[in-house]
């Protein structure tokens, strides 16, 4: 199947066949050294071997020893804030990937479905499964522990799902005329990619707000990079949209210490002239991405 939707595109990509777990690889290292630097680094200056002294206290049950100031701003503040910007950018980035399956439309946005109305499911759903947060701006300053079950479980679910489908994306991917005569049943298909990226969408926006273009950039620059083979595009997907918005919170809180910009200063400045070159290269009739 993979043949078939790079056939039918007719591109050749970087990265392919056992490069591609190198570069998953490298992703997930990339990702750790982000956290690491999120964790580290923040508004108010602290020396390194303090913060993770504070980490590695509380990592190994002796929190309780752990200067409380510190404490407070390392494990309750700088931590849960790090690991919530990665998975709102893995839940946008995957959720962004299902609806392009969707409606096979490059350009599309998990915002397609409407953020007021991702909004108002999540802002229901998530209390509901026990988070506290209600949907605002994205700082995840206001992240904790708590905050980072529903996400993480929905994330995890999510992308389990969408890999079992990954071929039968890449045939729907090829037309639903295709699809359906390769045996998918394209109807529930649909339904179950609906379902997935909203609950991803509204999810991650009940949880720190709007962030736009995570969803259009990440996939469509993973597909220059690996091609349009789901069983690819989803697992790299998570990781550089996870990697990109830990990145980019990271900016936000350093760009102008003491103060924080909104991290949608960033995401609107990469995204808007991202669109623009997309629409600009489709109006030339150049084939899309994937």
């Amino acid at each position: 199947m993979a043949d078939t939707v790079t056939s039918v595109r007719g591109r050749t990509h970087p990265v392919s066949g056992p490069a591609t777990g190198l570069l998953l690889a490298a992703l997930v290292a990339a990702l750790v050294a982000a956290l690491v630097t999120g964790i580290s680094i923040g508004s108010v200056s602290l020396p390194l071997g303090q913060v993770w002294g504070v980490v590695l206290a509380y990592l190994t049950g002796h929190g309780a020893q752990a200067d409380p100031l510190l404490g407070q701003v390392v494990w309750e503040i700088r931590t849960p804030r790090a690991l919530l910007a990665a998975l709102a950018g893995a839940g946008l980035s995957v959720a962004g990937v299902a609806l392009q399956a969707l409606v096979r439309n490059p350009l599309a946005d998990p915002y397609v479905l409407g953020v007021s109305s991702a909004a108002s499911l999540g802002a229901v759903l998530v209390p509901a499964l026990g988070s506290t947060v209600v949907a605002g701006a994205f700082g995840v300053t206001g992240a904790t522990w708590a905050d980072l079950g529903v996400p993480a479980l929905l994330v995890v679910c999510c992308l389990a799902w969408l890999v079992l489908q990954a071929r039968a994306l890449n045939a729907l991917t090829a037309g639903e005329d295709a699809a359906i005569a390769m045996g998918v049943p394209v109807a529930a298909l649909r339904i179950g990619l609906l379902v997935a990226g909203s609950l991803l969408t509204a999810t991650v926006v009940s949880v720190v707000g709007g962030i736009g273009f995570i969803g259009l950039m990440i996939p469509h620059m993973v597909r220059f990079v690996v091609g349009a083979d789901h069983r690819r595009v989803l697992p790299v997907s998570l990781l550089t949209g996870a990697l990109f918005v830990v990145l980019v919170d990271l900016a936000a809180r350093t760009a102008d210490r003491p103060n924080e910009l909104p991290v949608g200063i960033f995401t609107t400045g990469l995204g808007v002239p991202f669109f623009l070159w997309l629409l600009r290269r489709r109006a030339k009739g150049g084939t899309d991405a994937a």
